[in-house]
């Protein structure tokens, strides 16, 4: 009952999700995965990282996993950080965005949509509102 105190219902308008996480209110990939780095962070890293070693997939897709989690991908941006001389640092596929690992697999949105295609192969699907 406190969730829904104070809320004032209008008829004329249709009812939509909102993402209390973001203060769009809108639901993305990177949203998310704000959320989970942030709470990565605040845990036992060593504690997450062991639960990680277990999971019962390849080791190069765990590596993978733990090499995006820690931000050390090879990205431009990853590279800069390194004192690489690059000339541009922007995302090869949308340009104003710097390229680093949040940004290519979470928020990219020439790439993100290729990810969802290619999960859809496990049958996940796309679960954001609206």
């Amino acid at each position: 009952m406190e969730d829904i105190e104070g809320v004032i219902v209008q008829p004329n308008q249709h009812d939509r999700w909102g993402w209390r996480v973001d203060p769009s209110k809108v639901y993305t990939m990177g949203s998310i995965y704000k959320v989970l780095t942030r709470q990565l962070s605040r845990e036992n890293n060593d504690e997450v990282f062991k639960e990680l070693w277990k999971l019962k997939i390849p080791s190069k897709v765990l590596h993978f996993v733990w090499r995006l989690i820690r931000e050390s991908l090879p990205t431009k941006v990853n590279f800069r950080r390194r004192n690489v001389d690059l000339n541009d640092v922007s995302c090869p596929f949308c340009r104003p965005k710097e390229e680093d690992a949040s940004h290519l697999f979470f928020n990219c949105y020439k790439i993100l949509p290729l990810w969802w295609e290619s999960l859809s192969w496990l049958n996940i699907v796309d679960v954001s509102p609206e």
